[in-house]
C-alpha cells in the first residue's frame, strides 16, 4: 500500500488505521499526505449564522485540510456618507468645517483610525471638491463643497476608494463635476485608489480598478441625483433608470476583476426599510454574478444586511463621516447610528472570493468625529440591526444576523471548509452564538423603528415634531435664496 492510500477490506473502514500507518511512514521520513476527512453534507438552512464556540453555525467541528489553503485574506472597509463641510461654507485648507468650527483633518479621522487598518476602505463622497470660491452653487437646499486637502487627508488616513454618485455630486452644476474629477485625479498622489460614479458622457459609467498585491478589485457607483449636461457633459449614471443600473453593472463584469464592488446613493432619508424594488435590483447584481458586494447610502440610517452565497448586501450604512449632516442622536436608537463594515474575503488565484465573514461596527458623532459607540449601546445597536436584517427575509432574502463581541462590533462568520490557522479564524472560534430568534428580532426592532415622517429634506433630515437643534435652524437658513457667488474668504 502507498502512503495515503486507504484500502478497504471485509466492508470496513480503514480511516483511523490509515492515520496511524501513514503517521508512522512519515515518521520515518517517507514523504505522504495524510487523508483528509470527508466533510458533512450542508443541512438545507441556516447558512450565514454566527459561528458558536469551535463549530460552525451547524455544530459540525472546522474540519478542512492540514495544510492552508493557497490564497490570501482580503479585509475590506465600507462606509457611508463622507463630506468634508456644512451648507455652503466657505473652503478650509487646514480641516473640516462646520458652523464656521475648524476641526483639523488629522483629528478629524482620529477615531476612526483603527477600524482604517484594512487593505481598502470605500465610502461615498458626498461633496463637490474644489479650491475655487467662483463656483455658482445649484438651486438647492443644501450645497456641499470642500478643499482638495479634505480627499487627501482621507486618502492618507485610509479611506481610499471612492464612490461619487450621489445627489450632492452636482450642487456646483457640471463645472463642480469637472472640478472634483480633476482633484481626484490629484489625491491618487496621496493614496487614493480608486473613485468611480462621474464622467463626461459614456465615462460615467465606467468602472475603476485597482491591484491589492494579485487581487484585481474594481468599484463602479450609481446615484440618486440629476445630471446638470446630457448626455455627452459632465455627470453620473441614474439609480431610477434601468439603462443606467445594466451599463453600471456591465462596466464592472468588464473589468474582469476578481471582487467587484457596487455603490448606489438610492432610497429616501431616514428610512430603515428597503422597497421591493430595490431588494430585486440589488440581488440580481449580485446573483448575476455582477457584483460581489453592494454598499448602500443616502438615507443617514443603517438598513440590514444580506447574503448571497458568496456575495453580500450592505443595504444602509448611514453617515460615515459628514460635517455637512445633522447630529443623529436626536433620533431614536434605531437611527442614532452609522455603520462600519468590515468584509473578509479568502481569494485565491482564478476563483471568486469566498465571503468568511463580515463585521459590523456602530458609529456615533458622525457629524464631527466619528467614533465607535462604548459598549453597552454597541451592543443594543447590533440587536436593533439584526432585526432590521430579518426584515429581509420575509420575502425569501437570506439575511445575514451578528453576534456582539467584546470589542463593540457585531461579526459573522461563514464556514468555508477550510482550516486557515489565522486570526479571524481564532476570533470566529471564540465567538459567543447570537440569539437569532427572528420573531423576537422583529418585534424588538418594529418597537424602535417606527416610522418617522419627513417634512424636510436634505443633509440628515428633519422631522415632525422633533425639537430644533443648532443643526436644523442652520438647515432652515440653507433654504434661503442663496448668492450667485461662493464667498472668497477662506479661513
Amino acid at each position: 500500500m502507498k502512503p495515503g492510500q486507504c484500502v478497504r477490506k471485509a466492508g470496513r473502514s480503514c480511516g483511523a488505521g490509515v492515520l496511524v500507518v501513514s503517521l508512522v511512514i512519515c515518521l520515518a521520513g517517507h514523504f505522504c499526505s495524510l487523508p483528509v476527512l470527508a466533510r458533512p453534507a450542508d443541512p438545507p438552512s441556516g447558512a450565514g449564522l454566527p459561528v458558536a464556540g469551535g463549530a460552525d453555525v451547524h455544530g459540525r467541528p472546522f474540519i478542512g485540510p492540514v495544510r492552508p489553503p493557497q490564497g490570501r485574506l482580503v479585509v475590506l472597509g465600507f462606509g457611508g456618507d463622507l463630506g468634508f463641510s456644512g451648507n455652503n461654507q466657505p473652503l478650509a485648507a487646514t480641516g473640516a468645517i462646520r458652523h464656521g468650527k475648524i476641526i483639523p483633518w488629522a483629528e478629524l479621522t482620529s477615531g476612526l483610525a483603527p477600524l482604517l487598518e484594512a487593505d481598502a476602505t470605500f465610502a461615498n463622497l458626498e461633496t463637490v471638491i474644489t479650491d475655487r470660491n467662483d463656483l455658482v452653487p445649484a438651486d438647492r437646499s443644501f450645497n456641499f463643497a470642500a478643499s482638495p486637502e479634505g480627499v487627501f487627508a482621507a486618502a492618507r488616513a485610509g479611506i481610499n476608494v471612492l464612490a461619487t454618485a450621489n445627489n450632492h455630486a452636482a450642487d456646483y452644476g457640471g463645472e463642480g463635476i469637472l472640478e472634483t474629477l480633476r482633484h481626484l485625479e490629484l489625491a491618487r498622489a496621496h493614496g487614493l485608489k480608486a473613485h468611480a460614479g462621474l464622467g463626461v458622457g459614456q465615462e460615467r459609467y465606467r468602472s475603476d480598478v485597482f491591484q491589492l498585491g494579485d487581487v484585481r478589485v474594481a468599484i463602479a457607483a450609481i446615484g440618486k441625483g440629476v445630471n446638470p449636461a446630457e448626455p455627452d457633459g459632465p455627470g453620473q449614471p441614474l439609480q431610477a433608470r434601468p439603462i443606467d443600473f445594466e451599463r453600471v453593472g456591465l462596466s464592472l463584469v468588464g473589468t474582469g476583476a476578481q471582487i467587484r464592488v457596487l455603490s448606489v446613493h438610492y432610497g429616501e432619508e431616514l428610512d430603515t426599510t428597503v422597497s421591493d424594488a430595490n431588494r430585486v435590483r440589488f440581488r440580481a447584481a449580485v446573483d448575476g454574478g455582477r457584483a460581489t458586494i453592494v454598499f448602500g447610502h443616502h438615507s443617514h440610517v443603517a438598513a440590514g444586511i444580506e447574503r448571497r452565497g458568496n456575495a453580500l448586501i450592505l443595504y444602509g450604512l448611514g453617515n460615515f463621516l459628514h460635517a455637512g449632516t445633522q447630529n443623529m442622536a436626536r433620533y431614536d436608537e434605531c437611527r442614532d447610528f452609522g455603520l462600519h463594515a468590515r468584509v473578509y474575503l479568502w481569494v485565491e488565484p482564478g476563483r471568486d472570493p469566498v465571503l468568511r465573514a463580515v463585521e459590523l461596527t456602530p458609529l456615533m458623532n458622525m457629524q464631527e468625529i466619528t467614533r465607535p459607540f462604548p459598549l453597552p449601546e454597541a451592543r443594543r445597536r447590533i440587536e436593533i440591526l439584526n432585526g432590521l436584517s430579518a426584515g429581509l427575509g420575509s420575502d425569501g432574502g437570506q439575511p445575514l444576523f451578528l453576534a456582539a463581541t467584546s470589542t463593540g462590533s457585531g461579526l459573522a462568520c461563514i464556514e468555508d471548509g477550510q482550516r486557515h490557522g489565522d486570526e479571524l479564524e481564532d476570533r470566529c472560534r471564540a465567538l459567543e452564538k447570537a440569539d437569532i430568534r427572528i420573531a423576537s428580532l422583529l418585534e424588538r426592532s418594529a418597537q424602535v423603528c417606527k416610522p418617522v415622517p419627513v417634512i424636510g429634506k436634505g443633509a440628515g433630515g428633519q422631522t415632525e415634531g422633533k425639537p430644533k437643534t443648532e443643526t436644523s435652524v442652520s438647515k432652515e437658513a440653507g433654504r434661503k435664496k442663496q448668492p450667485s457667488k461662493r464667498s472668497s474668504k477662506q479661513p
